[in-house]
């Protein structure tokens, strides 16, 4: 599932938007107890936001802690999620364990998957309270998990059967006061909100992905759209204007890829057609280089590869093409036996 984040000052600037990116899985999660977005007509904003989602047919996720209950002059959460059309609670600090039991009673949570204690969520599970974990995005640089942490929490709360959601960031409109990003990992900072989802899905296995900064980039919503329906890895390059043929080609990855490469297994068939390959580019095959094997190669000439880890040029051998950086994260996520598509920038 792949969710949005919204918030009530950034709501205008991406409300037209939303419609457009409905699907029936999808949801919005929402903050409510933001101080900087507090001001006089904050609870009047927060009313007209809440019930415009819901109107486009979303699922609403809100961020609550008792500073909310005291803002829109509340005593009950459950209460405040009715009037405002939230589907979901997700407790922020401040609320005790006898509290959030009695509220996963009327309305269904989400726990903080990064602090949540597994005796709390099999406690709220013996209760018949209806739970799952969502964890925190970190707004300041350096402060985002580890993958190690992270997956180690993941693994104790799908023991217990429950969902876990997590965040990665935006490319559009990244939300400040810092606007840099808003990531559950840190490593995915700066990378390709689509390579952050492919990871989050594949090597993490999370339920649901919501982009912490509110939407993304048509291209970025395309590729994760293609890798949601086709189960398809598309694989953005920078290719030379030669091989700009390749775009949007289909390969198999070759069932017996080393760990280093990538083999394409449908890419010797051009070679067989008759198709020479001339000496080309040759240089330092980095991480992420594309690379077709030159009539050099003798039988091997027209072979298509993708390098995951560097290594030295060969006159037999033309690089072809270059994945940016942003997007290098996909490639150890790109199995043996699956397909991916070329994608040329």
């Amino acid at each position: 599932m792949l969710g949005w984040s919204v918030f009530i000052s950034q709501f205008d600037l991406v409300k037209n938007n939303l419609p457009l990116l409905f699907t029936k899985e999808a949801m919005i999660f929402t903050s409510l107890h933001i101080t900087e977005e507090f001001d006089p007509d904050y609870t009047k904003r927060a009313f007209a936001m809440c019930h415009a989602l819901k109107d486009m047919g979303y699922d609403i996720i809100a961020d609550v802690s008792p500073k909310t209950l005291t803002v829109f002059d509340e005593k009950d959460a459950a209460e405040l999620a009715k009037k405002l059309r939230i589907s979901m609670l997700r407790l922020d600090y401040g609320f005790s364990f006898k509290e959030t039991a009695a509220l996963s009673q009327k309305i269904p949570l989400c726990l903080n998957a990064s602090t949540l204690k597994t005796g709390d969520i099999i406690e709220l599970q013996k209760q018949g309270g209806k739970c799952l974990a969502m964890h925190n995005y970190y707004p300041r640089p350096e402060t985002g998990l580890d993958g190690k942490t992270f997956k180690k929490i993941n693994r104790n709360l799908s023991r217990q059967r429950i969902k876990v959601f997590s965040f990665i960031p935006g490319d559009t409109f990244l939300r400040g006061p810092l606007h840099e990003g808003l990531p559950t990992l840190e490593k995915h900072r700066n990378i390709s909100p689509y390579a952050a989802y492919v990871e989050m899905v594949k090597k993490y296995g999370v339920t649901g992905v919501f982009i912490g900064d509110g939407i993304i980039s048509s291209q970025e919503y395309k590729y994760i759209q293609t890798f949601i329906l086709e189960d398809i890895i598309t694989v953005p390059i920078v290719l030379e204007k030669d091989y700009r043929y390749l775009h949007e080609k289909i390969f198999t990855i070759r069932s017996d890829s080393p760990n280093r490469l990538l083999r394409f297994q449908e890419s010797r068939d051009y070679a067989a057609q008759g198709n020479r390959i001339p000496v080309g580019i040759i240089k330092e095959r980095i991480k992420g280089a594309l690379t077709i094997d030159n009539e050099n190669y003798l039988r091997y000439s027209g072979e298509i590869q993708l390098i995951r880890k560097t290594l030295p040029q060969d006159n037999r051998v033309n690089v072809i093409g270059q994945v940016p950086a942003k997007y290098l994260p996909l490639l150890k996520q790109i199995k043996n036996g699956k397909k991916i598509k070329i994608q040329a920038l």
